[in-house]
């Protein structure tokens, strides 16, 4: 198996299987763009599978907003869902969000350092989170999470 689809495969094991409800974005864009302090990152419950790597799967990020830099953003705190392999070193950055359909943000990223996300056009439908349950909320999946492998403490 190459390696897109097992990535694939493994994102869509950390989702809701055959979900259509919102259509994916072409490419990436962003909403708001902050600088900002890492507080705290939660993995989610990591997909099981006997036969494969996981590289990268849904992680829980809280951001403690120091300016916003595009877009508009009244919150101070802010709950991301990103996909990544491990803990951030670096507590201070650039977050470029986007609205997500459940209320929430994703972390833009993965995209060429040539070909950076340009700010999404007025109207564009919030996208897909990069994690979700039929019968979780956002809530518990993070707290599964929590129980699982603990978390850095909010400063």
């Amino acid at each position: 198996m190459t390696a897109a689809p097992l990535l694939l495969s493994l994102l869509l094991a950390a989702s809701v299987a055959g979900d259509t409800s919102e259509e994916a974005t072409p490419s990436p864009c962003y909403d708001v763009a902050v600088r900002a302090k890492l507080i705290d990152q939660i993995p989610s419950i990591m997909p099981e599978c006997d036969d494969c790597l996981i590289m990268s799967w849904p992680w829980f990020v809280d951001l403690k907003v120091a300016r916003v830099l595009e877009g508009h953003l009244d919150d101070k705190v802010v709950t991301a869902l990103v996909v990544q392999h491990t803990y951030h070193v670096s507590r201070y950055g650039v977050w470029k969000l986007r609205h997500n359909a459940v209320g929430g943000y994703n972390v833009v990223q993965g995209f060429d350092s040539d070909k950076p996300p340009a700010r999404c056009a007025a109207g564009t439908p919030p996208a897909k989170p990069y994690i979700r349950s039929k019968d979780k909320s956002l809530d518990d999946l993070r707290n599964e999470g929590i129980k699982q492998y603990g978390h850095y403490p909010k400063q």
